[in-house]
């Protein structure tokens, strides 16, 4: 019995009371934070709950969605007023040169 009971004080290292100190107050931190929690998410009478804010986030989320395609159809005709500008701006300089060579 003796032989187990060294093997067992050998595995716990040089200072098994500081690492039972140090144990209890790890228990007694994360002890302290779930009850706080507990005690923090009591439901109160003013607070909406949960489930009436899925319906909003929802509606949210396709309002985004629906802009979202508003914005990528407002870039495709600015690309094509924009090539069109380009296309003026090449037949003018073409005018002008032409008018400058007469």
């Amino acid at each position: 019995m003796d032989g187990l009971a060294k093997e067992a004080f050998s595995f716990t290292g040089p200072f098994p009371i500081l690492q039972v100190a140090v144990l209890l107050i790890v228990m007694y931190g994360i002890y302290a934070t779930a009850t706080r929690g507990q005690r923090d998410s009591g439901a109160r009478p003013d607070t909406v709950p949960q489930w009436l804010l899925i319906a909003p986030a929802h509606d949210l989320i396709d309002d985004v969605a629906e802009m979202a395609e508003h914005m990528r159809r407002q870039t495709a005709i600015l690309e094509k007023i924009e090539a069109s500008l380009m296309a003026c701006k090449v037949a003018l300089e073409l005018i002008r040169d032409e008018s400058r060579l007469r």
